[in-house]
């Protein structure tokens, strides 16, 4: 079932690379999707509501999250994704539609795993030059130390 976020995953969220927090909305997306297949499943009406207004909401922070001056072409195909998804989601519960949320998973899935990898790559990327960064000011120290160490003439 999809989860609610708690104050502790928001500080750890507020932290993280802007990246990290769409991959974390896309997962959030998902899962709650599938808590509205399950809850098909199981018959129950109000799993199922609760599950597919969880997510709209998701759904609607990515879309409101888009920067349409800037992302040109990418953003205003996202927000056709999820201006489709969020016109469907009623489907879910006023038709007990279970394939509105599978092809609204299958429309998500290859993006959040872009989104999962172009977070890795930033990851990887910020985490090398902080290492370069730390050793540059390691050398920049034992120079500094060796040159305090010569005697003056």
């Amino acid at each position: 079932m999809y989860t609610d976020i708690n104050l502790e995953e928001i500080e750890e969220v507020n932290a993280a690379f802007p990246s990290h927090l769409i991959v974390v909305l896309y997962d959030e997306a998902i899962a709650s999707l599938m808590a509205s297949i399950q809850a098909i499943g199981d018959g129950d009406i109000e799993a199922r509501f609760n599950a597919t207004s969880h997510t709209a909401e998701v759904i609607s922070q990515l879309y409101l999250a888009l920067d349409m001056e800037t992302g040109g072409e990418i953003a205003e195909n996202l927000g056709a994704i999820y201006n489709h998804i969020i016109t469907q989601l009623p489907r879910i519960n006023f038709a007990n539609d279970q394939q509105v949320a599978e092809q609204a998973i299958k429309l998500l899935r290859p993006i959040r795993d872009s989104w999962f990898e172009l977070d890795e790559r930033i990851r990887s990327t910020v985490e090398n030059a902080e290492a370069e960064d730390m050793a540059d000011v390691a050398a920049a120290l034992v120079a500094k130390e060796a040159m305090a160490a010569q005697p003056t003439l």
